[in-house]
């Protein structure tokens, strides 16, 4: 993102921050005096969508919560801002270079594929209901649900021999979370063929980000090393 707005001599944004599960930060939004709030990828409650349309006009998530696929969000960003044709030529690059990727990378094809990330010392696994995994099955992977239909589940530490996928993608917030994970109790009770070598790592704020979805932004820019990353762990 910055490079992209360095390259287009615009401002940075300002982000404003928030925890995973905190409503959105209403008087800061306020201060702010948007003329439109997208919030397609959130989990708003009634409550909370009716003060922020009190502000402006807001486009909440047009089904369930946290599982709009990231191409619908461009799509509905584009209706919203009079750019609908501009969006449709983005999905149409945007998917023509994942078509690219996936074809370039056929040991993708029919390898089954869990995603997780470390939470309060367990795993949350990602469905393949959820954006996560629907990027992963354009990429030609099968995205394992071990039979729940929510977009993420719980699994302890202590069930890790359960997953039986080709390959585990893990996302890691920095180098050190990594190596607790890799030298913790988790990890030695991963099967043997998992730890040898089918372990995919994406680690680092900015990387997890890019691809927890994707944007219209960072797709382009982290797909080569993200598909990289699981080509090693999916070669035979």
């Amino acid at each position: 993102m910055r490079e992209y707005f360095a390259r287009t001599q615009q401002p940075l944004p300002e982000v404003l921050s928030t925890n995973a599960g905190d409503p959105p930060p209403f008087e800061e939004i306020l201060t702010y005096e948007p003329d439109l709030i997208l919030a397609t990828e959130a989990g708003l409650t009634r409550k909370q969508y009716d003060t922020l349309s009190a502000m402006a006009p807001t486009i909440a998530h047009p089904g369930e919560a946290w599982e709009t696929p990231w191409r619908d969000t461009i799509a509905i960003s584009g209706r919203a801002l009079g750019k609908e044709a501009e969006a449709e030529q983005v999905l149409r690059d945007l998917d023509a270079k994942t078509a690219a990727s996936a074809a370039a990378h056929p040991e993708f094809k029919g390898r089954s594929i869990t995603v997780a990330e470390v939470y309060e010392g367990e795993f949350l696994i990602y469905t393949a209901a959820e954006p996560r995994g629907k990027l992963l099955t354009q990429l030609g992977f099968t995205v394992d649900s071990y039979g729940s239909s929510d977009t993420v589940h719980e699994l302890s530490f202590e069930k890790a021999d359960t997953i039986g996928s080709d390959v585990l993608l893990m996302y890691f917030p920095d180098g050190e979370a990594r190596q607790d994970f890799e030298s913790g109790p988790a990890a030695r009770v991963l099967s043997p063929r998992l730890r040898d070598g089918r372990i995919a790592s994406v680690v680092g704020a900015a990387n997890v980000a890019a691809v927890s979805p994707p944007t219209a932004l960072s797709w382009p820019w982290t797909i080569d090393e993200f598909t990289s990353t699981l080509s090693a762990a999916a070669k035979p």
